[in-house]
């Protein structure tokens, strides 16, 4: 900033030099010195203007350092849930405001031995013993349509095949504004 200043001092005192009227140092005719004086003004407003610019994109710079350590800290913080979800000692589950389950904790995927693609969407329903299924979808149909809690007791087939009761239950998300996001359950 001082050296941009000191560089536009300079130049608009060798233009007054170089305008003024010859063998009388610093005296002007009319149109000279307006033209010296238009010169000093376009050099003084194009320095400030460099200088408003350069504070303007260091505010710029320093928003977006904090939100990128914002970014951070709450991508550690997802970091620290997701391995908190995946070891804690229940099937967990997550589902959009349809029922469309999209995420299940790393002990559901192992007790049933599927992977997340396999098994989100409706793929999750395959899982249930065939006498169980039929209820179960219109009891968790019926409880995504009127937003209601969910529980229910069903066979889930396991890794090895063989079937196992759990109990599931569901709690609606809703948003601020009382809209349903979705459901986080937990089967035991």
């Amino acid at each position: 900033w001082k050296a941009g200043m000191a560089s536009v001092a300079l130049a608009t005192a060798f233009s007054a030099i170089y305008l003024s009227v010859p063998r009388l140092l610093l005296h002007f005719s009319g149109p000279d010195l307006w033209r010296l004086v238009s010169t000093g003004c376009a050099a003084f407003g194009t320095a400030t203007m460099i200088r408003l610019l350069q504070r303007k994109e260091k505010e710029t710079i320093k928003d977006l350092t904090t939100e990128l350590q914002s970014a951070r800290h709450t991508a550690g913080i997802e970091k620290t849930f997701q391995s908190l979800a995946d070891d804690v000692p229940v099937l967990l589950w997550m589902s959009d405001e349809d029922g469309r389950r999209f995420y299940f904790n790393r002990q559901w995927l192992r007790f049933t031995g599927g992977s997340l693609p396999e098994q989100a969407g409706e793929g999750w329903k395959m899982r249930i013993h065939p006498d169980d299924r039929s209820w179960i979808e219109q009891r968790y149909a019926n409880a995504v349509r009127s937003c209601d809690n969910f529980r229910a007791e069903y066979r889930l087939r396991s890794a090895h095949g063989e079937y196992r009761w759990v109990e599931d239950t569901a709690i609606p998300r809703m948003s601020s504004d009382g809209d349903l996001i979705g459901y986080l359950g937990c089967a035991t």
